[in-house]
């Protein structure tokens, strides 16, 4: 048990956001991953009670993504800590993989190049096009 007992919601929101790193991306494209306790590293429940509201009261404020949207699970190697969710919005451009700083979606895995491939939204449908990279 940690010894802040108490915490204004608006400060626990403002921290939450600041450690997922949610951008000001205008078509709310985002990546979560949940969150760890920065002492005992145990997972930090989503939702929490209040003495002035009924029901459960989320801690986390995620972004509206604008449709068409697709979502994307990295499931790690199997340690739920290295779940992580990337939720890409097609509503302006279509989207870059790889492993540049610049990329939509980031990875680190050496097999992909640094663009790897895109993805887009097209007359309904959803296309993913590989950049002529290395390993296809």
């Amino acid at each position: 048990r940690g010894s802040i007992e108490w915490v204004h919601l608006r400060c626990l929101r403002h921290w939450s956001k600041c450690r997922l790193g949610f951008g000001d991306d205008p078509t709310g494209s985002f990546s979560y991953a949940p969150l760890q306790c920065e002492l005992c590293h145990a997972m930090l429940p989503t939702c929490g009670k209040s003495s002035f509201k009924e029901g459960r009261i989320p801690f986390i404020e995620f972004p509206n993504a604008q449709p068409p949207f697709i979502v994307l699970e990295h499931l790690g190697d199997g340690d739920h800590t290295a779940r992580r969710c990337h939720i890409l919005s097609l509503a302006e451009s279509p989207k870059s993989i790889g492993r540049s700083h610049h990329s939509h979606l980031r990875t680190v895995d050496a097999s992909v190049s640094r663009c790897h491939a895109w993805i887009r939204f097209e007359e309904g449908r959803f296309f993913v096009e590989d950049n002529n990279s290395r390993f296809g």
